[in-house]
C-alpha cells in the first residue's frame, strides 16, 4: 500500500482486496554483522510474501520499531514502551477498518513484541467483532522448522542473529 495512491487502494478494496497484512519488526542489534533493521526488513518481506500468497490482500506499512529495551546496551537500539506499541497497533486497526478492510493480519518478527501483540489483538477482537483480526506469533518456530528441512539444527540456525536471519538478510 505504501507505493499505491489512495484511489488505487480504494479501487483494490472495491475489487475485494479487503485483507490487510501488517509486518512487524524491531530496530535493535543483530550481532556485529547484521543491520539494526533486520527484523523490520524480514517482517516486511514476510508480509509481502504472505499478501501475495493469500491473494486479494494488501500489505500495509510495516511497523519497524518494537519493544527492545533489553537491547539498550547496544547503540542504535530504538525501543517502544509496551503501551506505545499497543496504541500503534490499535491505531493501525482503526485506520484499516475505516479504509474498508474486514480482515487484518499482524506478522511480528521480534519475539519481544509477542506478548503485546497477542494481548492487543485480543482487545481489538473484542472491540471490533465484525472484523477478523489475527496475529501470527509463531514465526520463529517456523524458521527453525524450515532450517531443519535443510539439515540445520535449531541451535545452528539461531533464534537471533544466527544462520537463519543472516541467510535471509543475504
Amino acid at each position: 500500500m505504501t507505493e499505491m495512491t489512495w484511489p488505487d487502494i480504494k479501487s483494490a478494496i472495491q475489487q475485494g482486496y479487503t485483507t490487510a497484512v501488517v509486518g512487524m519488526g524491531s530496530t535493535e542489534q543483530h550481532g556485529p554483522h547484521l543491520p539494526t533493521m533486520t527484523d523490520a526488513r524480514i517482517g516486511d518481506e514476510v508480509a509481502h510474501r504472505a499478501a501475495v500468497r493469500l491473494g486479494h490482500t494488501l500489505q500495509a506499512n510495516t511497523i519497524t520499531v518494537g519493544c527492545s529495551s533489553n537491547h539498550f546496551g547496544f547503540p542504535g537500539t530504538i525501543s517502544l514502551r509496551d503501551e506505545t506499541l499497543r496504541m500503534i497497533m490499535l491505531d493501525y486497526i482503526d485506520s484499516l477498518i475505516r479504509s474498508g478492510f474486514s480482515k487484518i493480519i499482524f506478522l511480528p518478527l521480534h519475539g519481544g513484541d509477542f506478548p503485546v501483540v497477542q494481548a492487543t489483538v485480543k482487545e481489538a477482537q473484542a472491540a471490533h467483532p465484525e472484523t477478523e483480526i489475527i496475529e501470527v506469533t509463531n514465526l520463529a518456530g517456523l524458521f527453525a522448522r524450515l532450517s531443519a528441512q535443510f539439515g540445520i539444527t535449531a541451535s545452528e540456525s539461531g533464534a537471533h542473529a544466527g544462520a537463519s536471519e543472516t541467510s535471509m538478510m543475504m
